[in-house]
């Protein structure tokens, strides 16, 4: 199972959610708009895929 996660970093708490997920075998893939070096480390271990885009309310941002 795959589960998409936006902005996983805010609020603080939420890399919890994402560990959980991972522990009990879901992908985590997460999009935001914070740097992937400034997440905590717990959240980077539970990510499978990270994608950064420069903001998170312009819809038709390509990168």
């Amino acid at each position: 199972m795959n589960f998409v996660f936006i902005s996983p970093h805010f609020p603080h708490t939420y890399w919890q959610f994402c560990q959980r997920l991972n522990q009990n075998g879901v992908r985590v893939l997460a999009i935001a708009d914070v740097h992937y070096d400034l997440l905590q480390p717990e959240l980077k271990e539970s990510l499978t895929e990270y994608y950064r885009v420069d903001s998170l309310e312009n819809y038709d941002e390509t990168s």
